[in-house]
């Protein structure tokens, strides 16, 4: 797979040109990359080359072994014994992203962080543009933007696209934003600074789908300062092989069942956080409006065997969630 030596960018130039303005000694900041891989022989190859070869060279590349039955650790196997820069967790079981990557953030030594998964790629320079829109606006995320790549063609993800638009200011930064404004998808495309994430206690859920719902929420909560960074950073890959589609290409059970415990989990946090002071009732509402938008979104994606017991799931989780929310005193 050929990677282009730069990221896609927007007419806007004024990323390049801040990005001289930088600290000097950029170089000198460790970022760590974290990996998790399951079965991935067909991609980890080109996911990997795409982390060694990034203009900046500080990193750490952390792959977390999540037992795959396939020949994926050992390509990573081989990369590490090229580059020492590569660290490998072997789980001592399939225990899903969400342990891998926690498993990952506890032994990170980066002073940044940036979370690839095994079947897409960066652009050669993603860490570096990364890196210097976080320093520069001395952020704890900085956030860019991804590309899908579709049969060797690459288009823009429209919903994260228009996203970075509605947070596209003068100087980049953001403070203060309403809840129905938060990011809730995943971790990719963005940096973090480790030490307030370390800090903060934010971390993946373990055992279930949706486990990068729970970070990403709490990301947005904690963060006092984020930034956008007006380039394409990211390759998402859709992958062709109907035999082992990734877990964004099925719709099983478990899927559905997962956010239960997901919706769960918002609560939980939300209400610790309401008790802190950090949010109040109203934009607890918003936020798990927003959670119960996206799995009502979801449930005609159901893979053909299960959409019958997927409409019942459904009326029985929109009762259960409605209690909850009352319980809460979240009502509208």
């Amino acid at each position: 797979m050929h990677f282009p030596m730069s990221s896609y960018k927007f007419p806007i130039t004024t990323v390049r040109m801040n990005k001289m303005r930088v600290n000097k000694m950029q170089k000198d900041y460790l970022v760590t990359i974290i990996i998790p891989v399951y079965n991935v022989e067909k991609y980890i190859d080109a996911c990997l080359s795409s982390a060694e070869n990034q203009t900046h060279k500080n990193l750490e590349i952390i792959v977390i072994d999540d037992c795959g039955k396939d020949n994926s650790i050992k390509i990573v196997e081989e990369h590490a014994e090229k580059d020492s820069r590569i660290k490998i967790i072997y789980q001592p079981q399939n225990m899903g992203q969400g342990a891998g990557r926690n498993r990952a953030l506890e032994i990170t030594t980066g002073d940044y962080i940036v979370f690839l998964d095994a079947d897409d790629t960066l652009p050669l320079d993603a860490v570096e543009l990364l890196l210097g829109r976080i320093l520069e606006t001395k952020s704890e995320i900085s956030i860019g933007r991804m590309l899908w790549n579709k049969e060797h063609k690459c288009f823009a993800v429209e919903y994260i696209d228009a996203l970075v638009n509605g947070y596209l200011t003068e100087t980049g930064k953001l403070r203060y934003i309403e809840p129905h404004k938060y990011m809730l998808g995943g971790p990719c495309a963005k940096i973090y600074d480790a030490k307030w994430m370390l800090n903060c206690d934010i971390d993946f859920a373990e055992g279930c789908f949706w486990e990068d719902m729970v970070f990403t929420l709490k990301s947005w909560i904690e963060a006092e300062n984020i930034s956008v960074l007006d380039a394409y950073v990211y390759f998402r890959t859709e992958r062709d092989d109907e035999s082992n589609p990734s877990t964004t290409q099925s719709y099983g059970k478990k899927k559905y069942v997962d956010r239960d415990q997901i919706f769960d989990i918002f609560c939980e946090y939300l209400s610790k956080k309401q008790q802190e002071k950090i949010v109040s009732a109203v934009e607890c509402r918003v936020l798990i409006n927003r959670l119960m938008n996206t799995t009502k979104n979801i449930v005609p994606m159901a893979d053909a065997d299960i959409k019958d017991w997927v409409q019942e799931w459904y009326k029985e989780h929109l009762d259960r969630c409605e209690e909850k929310i009352r319980s809460l005193g979240w009502e509208a």
